[in-house]
């Protein structure tokens, strides 16, 4: 390590994981140019071309090659019911379609596909040191120092998130360009890796096998810290300086867009700690499908699926699924009709009393205020009764849906999500600061509030 990071940081500063494939956003991943083999059934048939990680118009594995017209008949010939397979190197890396063959009475065949599931590059059963991945489209966090070789220099910055827990550490480090790479998306939209990471285990050595849970469970955590989907990519298991096997398998990950999120910037000392949690809980199926469902319901809800009407649909399904687990299953403060019987509205108001959160409409929500009157007591009444607008049909209900102001909506919408980062934030845990999007400051810094449960502390 250089002096001048030790000037700078005070302590010794480790080495930025470092595995990026990419440069510019929906920049196709090249896995092999040359020769694979195309199976179906009993057919096996030589291709030469290439096989390519893509991102538009979906994300995939496709490949594109040539072949003999010799090999029109199987071609021609396989169904539903047949098996088809992509292999390279001799080994099987996936199952395949073939949704396009083109051929000419002279020329070769070009036969393009997508490959399905999974796919590995090399011999998945050897066990490894380390795990290392990347991950694209995810919120800049400062974290803790890091050096990053650029052009034969070392470039000091604050960027390393550390996750452990009792069998596994994962690092997170962002890239040194992040700044330039968050302009690049913004110009162009789509995808960009952000971050590299690495996967060790304080046990014995990692298998294919294991770690496949253990990412399904961070793309999950990262989502919820991110706002909007992502997940951990171009996995690579490593001995030393040797790569055993590489994983090219899609996964959900959101297109770029500016959304708003809980998380903090220079406020990371918590998060190894929720994450504790968040794996603890992932360890149980019913947990982690419970986590799965409210963490997709939240993205959608940020994202303005189904615009913002579709939006407080999707945050009032998160509320009630966040009720049950946490205040029915968990906790039982209810049990049995009453459970069932109670009102959306006092749902919520039940879930607010143990975040020790107001059920009033927070101050800046000024629009919403507007339609606090007669029946409309508070913030969840005011949620629930726009969300039945938007659901219910009636000629009435339609009616005020079309002359309600677009801002009231929109803070509807905002008050909803805010219930469901403060609930998600409860069950895992958190005792520290975060962003609240109900405040409308002219700076970030006017929403850091630490969470009502922590405040007595």
């Amino acid at each position: 390590m250089s002096e001048i990071a030790k000037f700078l940081f005070g302590k010794d500063v480790p080495e930025a994981v470092n595995i990026i494939k990419m440069t510019t956003p929906n920049e196709r991943v090249l896995i092999e140019k040359g020769n694979f083999v195309l199976k179906i059934d009993c057919h096996d048939i030589p291709l030469t071309g290439e096989i390519s990680f893509r991102w538009v118009p979906d994300i995939m594995v496709a490949f594109e090659g040539t072949a003999s017209s010799s090999f029109l008949n199987p071609l021609m010939s396989y169904n539903k019911q047949s098996i088809i397979e992509l292999y390279l190197d001799g080994e099987k890396v996936a199952d395949s379609t073939i949704p396009n063959v083109s051929y000419g009475s002279k020329m070769p065949l070009t036969i393009s596909g997508i490959a399905d599931g999974h796919f590995i590059r090399g011999d998945k059963s050897i066990p490894t040191e380390k795990v290392t991945f990347s991950v694209p489209n995810f919120v800049e966090l400062f974290g803790e120092p890091i050096i990053s070789k650029v052009g034969g220099q070392q470039k000091h910055y604050h960027g390393r998130i550390v996750l452990e827990c009792d069998d596994y550490t994962l690092v997170l480090d962002k890239v040194h360009d992040y700044k330039e790479r968050k302009v690049s998306l913004k110009s162009n939209g789509g995808y960009l890796p952000m971050y590299s990471g690495e996967l060790v285990s304080k046990k014995a050595a990692l298998l294919w096998s294991q770690i496949d849970p253990i990412f399904d469970c961070l793309s999950s955590f990262l989502s919820f810290l991110n706002g909007r989907r992502t997940a951990a990519l171009f996995q690579q298991g490593k001995n030393g300086d040797e790569t055993a096997w590489q994983d090219f398998t899609p996964r959900e990950i959101d297109i770029y867009k500016p959304v708003e999120t809980w998380v903090i910037p220079n406020e990371t000392e918590g998060l190894g700690l929720i994450w504790q949690n968040f794996f603890a809980l992932w360890k149980s199926k019913d947990d982690a499908d419970f986590l799965t469902l409210a963490i997709h319901w939240y993205v959608e809800a940020n994202l303005q699926s189904g615009f913002i009407e579709g939006a407080i649909i999707k945050a009032q399904t998160a509320l009630e699924l966040i009720y049950n687990w946490l205040l029915i299953e968990q906790k039982k403060l209810l049990i049995g009709k009453d459970a069932e019987s109670i009102s959306a509205s006092n749902k919520i108001r039940l879930l607010l009393s143990q975040l020790q959160v107001s059920h009033q409409v927070p101050d800046d929500l000024i629009n919403l205020k507007t339609i606090i009157k007669d029946e409309i007591i508070d913030g969840p009444e005011a949620f629930v009764q726009i969300r039945n607008a938007i659901v219910h049909s009636k000629n009435k209900k339609r009616k005020n849906l079309m002359n309600m102001d677009i801002d009231v909506k929109f803070e509807a919408l905002s008050l909803g999500i805010w219930y469901i980062e403060l609930s998600l934030l409860y069950i895992l845990g958190y005792r520290g600061k975060y962003s609240n999007r109900t405040v409308m400051g002219f700076t970030t810094t006017d929403q850091e509030q630490t969470v009502p449960w922590a405040k007595k502390d």
